[in-house]
């Protein structure tokens, strides 16, 4: 479940979304987001020491969170591009992107598609 917190404020920061752990649901502002990822049927928000699940869509979530920081990588990934610290050129035309809090390991594979469209907008 997505929505505003905080009196209808625009900043982003209020900007809240609902994340399932077990027992218990988990606000998180969407600037504690990383990257949504889909694994099947199933769809996980990474967040700093924690993957919990939404019971969204990628393309619902693509389609609510903010265009401008919020970014397709490839089918099955949306990065929050404001925690991106290094995009580096790969193989075929592609990018990896890794986070500045994130183990350097952990890398999220841009397509070539979606690349071209990265350059486009960091240019």
């Amino acid at each position: 479940m997505l929505r505003k917190i905080g009196g209808g404020s625009a900043d982003a920061s209020a900007h809240r979304i609902a994340l399932h752990d077990r027992e218990h649901i988990v606000l998180a502002t969407s600037g504690e987001i990383f990257y949504f990822i889909a694994e099947g049927d199933d769809v996980y928000a990474r967040l700093r020491g924690r993957r919990l699940s939404v019971r969204r869509s990628l393309r619902e979530l693509e389609q609510s969170m903010e265009p401008r920081r919020f970014f397709r990588a490839n089918r099955s990934t949306l990065v929050n591009l404001d925690l991106v610290r290094e995009i580096h050129p790969w193989f075929g035309g592609r990018f990896v992107v890794r986070f500045a809090q994130l183990e350097p390991s952990e890398q999220i594979e841009v397509s070539r598609r979606q690349a071209k469209l990265l350059s486009e907008m960091l240019n």
